[in-house]
């Protein structure tokens, strides 16, 4: 298994060079930069124009640009903000702890709707409560975040004054329109997942075996059913952990949410290079570790996975 992991670590560092050139060269074919913001705001003689490119190294062409900026990064540099002067580092740090509850909450709200939802679809496979359930999770799916936004904040607003509809200021409370926006969003396929994954798991013959010793249906389908069942579904809600670790951008949006999507947000309106690539260079990483994590539960979870592992050591040596 660490033999895997490394190999997984080693693959990350391609994708990093890739992703981080797509977005600066993206950023380099958007109209105007940093500068021209600065002139859109306050008149700059030729030679203040100048300069300012000059420190913003900006002169360059975007191949100089880039390869003198991952020599920074190389060397543990990820970079100064352009508008802030805040070093990248820093400023996704600080953002990162609200993006890392709204993600967590998300999830656990993706999951307690979803799973319960498919392992019924599941047990009552062809009948109108199995398409029912499957119509309701697709309503998540169907109806936009921000839409969906906007419209709990419309609600709570006018009925519930113990909520907050906007920032990071309540704890807990805070959280809770965000992550039904997006947890709602989540459900639709991993309670899709979780059907499929149960129906591959009801028709093994082991659990005829359970039930003919006297189990309760609720117990042969909790224990044996569903844990072997968890596989595909640890896939699933893994990789929209994942995806929401770095960053739900619509949602931060709409809720004023100071996490990491809408950094990169602000950063991409306001020409912020360094910012905006150094913010999706951690959030490629923060995915690939992850996504990583979740390849190893696998082996916790299910032993012939392990078992795998082990065979593969054992022929390698």
């Amino acid at each position: 298994m660490l033999r895997y992991a490394i190999k997984r670590i080693l693959l990350m560092i391609p994708v990093i060079i890739g992703v981080s050139f797509l977005i600066f060269f993206i950023m380099d074919l958007a109209p105007g930069d940093i500068v021209d913001i600065k002139l859109a705001e306050e008149a700059l003689t030729f030679e203040e124009i100048e300069q300012l490119r000059e420190t913003y190294g900006l002169n360059g062409s975007v191949f100089t640009r880039y390869f003198s900026y991952m020599v920074n990064f190389v060397q543990g540099d990820l970079g100064t903000s352009l508008v802030s002067g805040r070093p990248v580092l820093d400023s996704y740090l600080e953002k990162m702890p609200a993006t890392i509850v709204l993600a967590c909450a998300s999830i656990f709200v993706s999951i307690m709707i979803s799973i319960p939802l498919g392992v019924y679809a599941a047990m009552k496979r062809g009948t109108f409560a199995d398409n029912a359930s499957m119509v309701l999770s697709f309503l998540g799916l169907s109806i936009p975040n921000f839409w969906l936004g906007l419209m709990l904040i419309i609600v709570v607003a006018l009925n519930v004054p113990g909520i907050p509809t906007g920032g990071f200021s309540k704890g807990i409370a805070s959280v809770i329109l965000p992550a039904i926006t997006v947890g709602t969003g989540l459900t639709a396929t991993l309670a899709r997942t979780t059907r499929s994954s149960m129906l591959d798991v009801l028709s093994q013959d082991y659990l005829r075996t359970e039930r003919a010793k006297g189990h309760k249906e609720i117990k042969v389908i909790m224990k044996y059913a569903l844990r072997n069942a968890l596989i595909p579904i640890i896939t699933i809600a893994g990789g929209q952990f994942a995806v929401t670790l770095g960053g739900a951008v619509l949602t931060e949006t709409v809720f004023s949410w100071p996490g990491v999507g809408r950094l990169i947000v602000d950063a991409v309106n306001s020409r912020d290079v360094p910012m905006a690539v150094g913010c999706i260079i951690l959030k490629s990483i923060t995915i690939g570790i992850v996504v990583l994590i979740v390849d190893l539960l696998y082996a916790v979870i299910d032993p012939r996975i392990k078992a795998q592992y082990g065979k593969r050591k054992r022929k390698q040596a």
